[in-house]
């Protein structure tokens, strides 16, 4: 029931969307807030080999003033999502996107997936890969949830997810299918991080760029999936990002740095591919969701 009404309140309000062929300005906007930081990032990041490896050592290795930039260059999609909701529906509109992110009531199931679908992942890929799994970052409950607060908040979701599902996915939804929405929005996605492969120091300066491209964009028709069946909820997607991110983050003491594309990582990507490929063949390419 509680799914159910979930669903009717994105579709009624989903209604309420003007038709556009695409949210340019949404992108158009994110991509300058957080392009125009990152960019003083890079200034400030220039001679500095940055660290490697989990990404509490990727922010000790930082300079403060490069962290900062880079973190509020993370709140583009934030930014630019209530500007333009603020322009077109008024403080009630963004008042509404806003308490989307704080909608726990998305049903057990889908909150079940939200916390478990990517540690399952990345559980069976280290196996897969032969290396095993840690437990050691459970022996300290509150070291794990400063992590887990800190990936909410500050590590991208918190940042991202108002924007990218909460502002461009509906609209892209109502004018693609959600397939096709899905791979727009995913290759958006993938271009807003470019800088960041650039600044020594960053999460993706480590990471090589088109393996991890075709896991962003498996990632997204996973998130549009789940998108769809929650009724647009917000919290879903700041969810599935935070537990997609810190499953990763707590591979990372067994995991090869730079990254090893034929072991555990190289696994978990087949895994995210295949996943998504199996959720266009069984809900259908046009919503993801059975009718």
């Amino acid at each position: 029931m509680a799914e159910e009404q979930q669903i009717s309140r994105a579709e009624s309000s989903g209604t309420s969307l003007q038709a556009t062929p695409f949210p340019l300005d949404y992108f158009l906007v994110a991509f300058a807030f957080s392009w125009l930081f990152w960019g003083l990032a890079w200034f400030f990041a220039r001679g500095s080999e940055g660290a490697t490896g989990a990404t509490e050592d990727l922010l000790a290795g930082a300079s403060p003033i490069m962290l900062v930039m880079i973190l509020i260059g993370v709140f583009g999609p934030f930014f630019s999502a209530f500007m333009l909701t603020w322009r077109s529906q008024g403080k009630a509109g963004a008042l509404e996107l806003w308490k989307s992110g704080w909608r726990f009531k998305i049903g057990y199931k889908w909150l079940l997936i939200g916390l478990l679908l990517f540690p399952a992942l990345w559980f069976i890929s280290l196996n897969l890969g032969g290396a095993g799994v840690s437990f050691e970052a459970f022996t300290n409950p509150l070291k794990l949830l400063g992590l887990t607060v800190f990936m909410w908040f500050l590590g991208g979701p918190f940042g991202e997810e108002f924007g990218w599902r909460g502002y461009a996915l509906p609209r892209l939804l109502k004018n693609y299918s959600a397939l096709n929405a899905s791979v727009i929005l995913g290759i958006f996605w993938v271009c807003w991080h470019l800088p960041l492969f650039i600044i020594p120091g960053s999460p993706q300066a480590q990471i090589p760029f088109w393996p991890w491209a075709v896991g962003v964009i498996a990632l997204t028709i996973i998130m549009t999936w789940v998108h769809v069946h929650v009724g647009g909820v917000v919290f879903a997607a700041l969810l599935v990002h935070t537990t997609s991110n810190l499953a990763h983050e707590l591979a990372q003491p067994v995991l090869e740095v730079p990254i090893d594309w034929s072991g555990p990582d190289a696994y978990n990507l087949y895994l995210q591919v295949a996943l998504a490929v199996l959720l266009v063949l069984v809900f259908g390419h046009k919503h993801l969701k059975r009718e």
